[in-house]
């Protein structure tokens, strides 16, 4: 197994990475299976002394490649991706740790992951930047206090797709353990802002199976000046949403006006960040275009749902569907606050 570890100016944390990476594979006696693929993208500190100096005392083989000049992660992902020579691939950020099992865990389901497909293990734990480590919990926007699917079962594509657009799982690549046949180079984006969510659709567009696992074997870091904390964040993922959309209309493996899908609350859920987004870099007549969009979306699954067999048959069904309708009316007198709240925002 290869873990890919991209950096740029982590001195701080990517000595506590790579010792979480050494001794989870000391702990799990496969430290002779694993390889470390450390990617320099053009540092100007000593994050990779730090990380090649770790690495040199521990019975964990690595490589190093270093770029010239400073390409983003997603470009040092890919660099990382052409050069590891394992089965599976497993990205790190440097700011991050593995957990003392994680290694171990890994590799006790290794031969359960699909041949064509890649392991997904949504739950992480958390370290706030004041070093206080809370317990395992779903990634941001995941289901909340519950599995979305059994554990150690496999989930089609087009689920998996409908389940990553609507949060209920991470769409990051760090909480996945990919073949290497479902992860090449090629499809390794390397955009600025979000680069994950499309490298993410663009797996999935070879159709793999996913593999669920529930342990948690991650630990986040959460910090200021990380890409995710940043103002440009935002901004660049509505351009991936629309990239992720335009990969789904291209497919013949998705319907793409089934996402989102069924319930009013989680498509509002998705849209507003989008909606801000949007405004935010002052595009109205793309933030008009997309509430519409949303807006059809609603009206569809709505109908559908008021037309179910029995729906307005019970007191408690007629409740939801007022629901649904002053659900509707709160959508439509959003529009306004939503962009100035967006707009004056940035």
């Amino acid at each position: 197994m290869s873990i890919i570890v991209p950096m740029y100016n982590v001195e701080e944390f990517v000595g506590v990475c790579i010792r979480s990476i050494v001794e989870s594979a000391r702990k799990a006696d496969h430290a002779a299976e694993i390889e470390v693929v450390l990617v320099d993208d053009a540092s100007t500190d000593r994050s990779l002394e730090l990380a090649e100096c770790e690495l040199r005392s521990s019975a964990v083989s690595f490589k190093t490649l270093r770029h010239i000049t400073n390409q983003g992660v997603g470009q040092a992902r890919r660099t990382g991706c052409g050069a590891a020579d394992g089965e599976f691939l497993w990205y790190v950020d440097p700011d991050d740790e593995i957990t003392e099992t994680a290694v171990q865990t890994v590799f006790s389901s290794l031969d359960a992951i699909p041949e064509h497909g890649f392991a997904e293990y949504p739950r992480i734990l958390w370290e706030t930047e004041r070093g206080v480590r809370r317990p395992p919990d779903y990634f941001v926007g995941s289901a909340p206090g519950g599995r979305i699917h059994a554990d150690g079962a496999p989930i089609s594509t087009a689920e998996y797709a409908e389940q990553l657009l609507l949060r209920r799982v991470p769409g990051v690549v760090w909480t996945k353990i990919f073949r290497r046949s479902i992860l090449t180079p090629d499809i390794v984006d390397t955009s600025r802002q979000s680069e994950d969510l499309v490298t993410l659709f663009q797996v999935l567009d070879r159709q793999p199976t996913v593999l669920f696992r529930y342990d948690a074997i991650y630990v986040y870091r959460q910090r200021n000046g990380s890409l995710t904390t940043g103002r440009q964040y935002q901004r660049g993922s509505h351009d991936a949403y629309e990239k992720c959309l335009a990969i789904a209309r291209n497919s013949a493996w998705f319907e793409i006006e089934s996402v989102p899908a069924s319930k009013f609350f989680e498509i509002s859920r998705i849209a507003v960040p989008r909606l801000q987004a949007l405004a935010s870099v002052g595009s109205l007549r793309q933030f008009l275009s997309y509430f519409r969009s949303v807006t059809r979306s609603l009206d569809h699954e709505d109908r559908l749902t008021l037309r179910e067999p029995g729906y307005l048959g019970e007191g408690r069904t007629s409740r939801q569907a007022r629901l649904i309708i002053w659900s509707r009316k709160a959508w439509m007198l959003s529009a306004i606050p939503l962009y100035v709240y967006g707009r004056f925002r940035s």
